[in-house]
């Protein structure tokens, strides 16, 4: 029959925080009074078995010495020499049994302290695969957090740099455009100044032939 549950656990263990084990030091010292009260129940029966030995082998040595009082029989015995022979065998049987039961007893406790050791031991084991257990999804959800934080993080980040080299390529753009409309239109001024030079040669030129044509004509007049 297992011992009574308590609030703080069974033999008044106190659990651990969450629930879930108990103390090693209250472990430890259950598990020592257990040692120590078999260790005591061995020590009766080794006690009880060499007394019983020894009252085994004085009703022996009672039992040779009446048989060497040949050839009384034990009817011949005094009534005392038959009392202390009977009270001899008595005690020896009595000893016996108590030998009988107090070992039985001790084999019993040793074997309920080994299962009280296995059980705690057990339980123990099962709070911490538990607990082992609730760690190891608690850190993958950190890390899961963590992952998910540097992805966002990252994406972030790459969407700054292209909006940055968009904008880079943009202006990019418009710079050469502009450049390129400015040199469009300084050759367009310099095609507009060269004809216009050209035409004023042309000009010149006509002028001067006319002028040279109306000395001709003078001279030939």
């Amino acid at each position: 029959m297992s011992a009574p549950m308590s609030p703080h656990g069974p033999q008044g263990f106190s659990t651990v925080r969450g629930g879930r084990g108990y103390r090693p030091e209250d472990v430890d010292r259950y598990v020592a009074r257990l040692a120590g009260s078999r260790d005591e129940a061995w020590e009766r029966v080794a006690r009880l078995t060499v007394l019983a030995r020894q009252m085994e082998e004085e009703a022996e040595r009672l039992r040779a010495a009446v048989a060497a009082l040949a050839p009384q029989t034990y009817d011949e015995l005094s009534e005392r020499a038959r009392r202390i022979l009977a009270l001899a065998q008595e005690e020896a049987e009595v000893l016996r049994a108590d030998a009988r039961a107090d070992a039985a007893e001790a084999a019993g406790a040793a074997e309920a302290h080994a299962d009280r050791v296995a059980e705690l031991a057990r339980h123990d084991a099962e709070a911490v695969r538990e607990q082992t257990e609730v760690r190891a999804r608690q850190g993958l959800l950190r890390a899961q957090r963590e992952a998910d934080a540097v992805r966002a993080e990252a994406r972030e980040e790459a969407a700054a740099w292209r909006a940055e080299a968009q904008a880079g390529l943009a202006e990019t753009r418009r710079r050469a455009q502009a450049l390129l409309a400015e040199r469009e239109q300084e050759q367009v001024e310099r095609w507009d100044a060269a004809g216009r030079e050209a035409a004023a040669r042309e000009a010149e030129q006509e002028a001067r032939l006319a002028e040279m044509e109306r000395y001709a004509q003078a001279r030939l007049g």
